[in-house]
């Protein structure tokens, strides 16, 4: 079989399938989804200690893992979806099996590009590494706390009345949580001390942007609103915007530190035009960006895995 490009994703990412389709029609490179999250219906793997491994992709067809040059590790580890033959109990068991079949092939015998390599993924999702590193590269990060004291939290708030926000430190799959504002009068001891979370210094602002990094190339989306989480809201004007060069240089630094192939960074411009780090997330969300900044992101994209590719053939 000839070379190809495989993305390791969901069955309804709508990236991986678009991406895909660019890949087919625009550089005649084949490319294959593995839908990881489908396997207990619809999949299969095959693995035997010294021959070729298989997995199956979106559409059912063994794919010698051998013959992939480029993986995007793009939504991996994914719970399988659920059964109506099988009881939760059953259900997390099956998942968790699956989940570390895949992984362990494709780590064992997979020797091509990763698009991020699982280990490099993992560094980079934890947030205090995150904030530690943004600031030794040069970018401008919010005072920050994460912690499950009261006391802490308060004292925290005692030293920024310009405000305080908190969010989510990682979440579970499939469950959105809002960035929100939080004050004194709303901090309740038996909730903070449940779990840590992130309490960081509010950046007044109504500029947002979300920067695509793919290898060298950087792509930056400015984002108009005034809702603190700009997300929660379809409210808003997006446009291409031109990242100054201190900036990306810093964030070429940071991909570099932490081995990533591509990264996806939430920035924020504060009303004086300073530039501050929030979070990346190494495998973000971006395409929903497209129509509405009118920027080809599918297209780069694409053009990004198809150099991966030809470097790897």
């Amino acid at each position: 079989m000839a070379a190809c490009v495989g993305i390791v994703s969901l069955e309804l990412d709508l990236h991986a399938h678009a991406v895909a389709q660019r890949l087919r029609e625009r550089y005649n490179i084949p490319t294959h989804v593995f839908a990881t999250d489908d396997y207990v219906e619809a999949g299969g793997v095959q693995y035997r200690l010294g021959k070729d491994s298989y997995v199956s992709n979106y559409n059912g067809v063994d794919i010698r893992v051998a013959d992939v040059n480029v993986v995007w590790w793009r939504r991996a580890n994914q719970p399988q979806k659920q059964n109506d033959t099988l009881d939760s109990e059953t259900h997390a068991f099956v998942s968790s099996e699956w989940k570390f079949a895949l992984s362990s092939i494709w780590q064992s015998d997979f020797s091509g590009s990763w698009v991020n390599s699982p280990s490099a993924d993992q560094k980079a999702t934890a947030k205090t590494a995150q904030l530690t590193v943004a600031q030794k590269c040069g970018l401008s990060v919010p005072d920050t706390l994460i912690s499950n004291s009261p006391e802490a939290v308060r004292l925290f708030l005692a030293e920024h009345p310009e405000g305080v926000v908190v969010k989510k430190i990682a979440g579970v799959a499939g469950k959105s949580l809002a960035t929100v504002a939080v004050t004194p009068d709303l901090i309740q001891d038996e909730g903070v001390q449940l779990c840590p979370a992130v309490y960081q210094q509010k950046i007044d602002a109504d500029v947002h942007l979300r920067v695509i990094v793919l290898g060298d190339n950087v792509v930056s989306i400015g984002i108009q609103s005034d809702v603190l989480d700009w997300r929660r809201s379809l409210h808003f004007t997006a446009y291409e915007h031109e990242l100054d060069s201190q900036t990306r240089v810093a964030l070429l630094s940071f991909m570099r530190h932490f081995e990533l192939r591509m990264g996806v960074f939430d920035l924020i411009i504060d009303r004086k035009g300073g530039t501050h780090f929030l979070e990346v997330n190494p495998q973000g969300q971006f395409l929903f960006l497209e129509p509405i900044a009118k920027v080809d992101l599918i297209g780069k994209c694409a053009y990004f895995f198809a150099e991966e590719f030809r470097a790897n053939q």
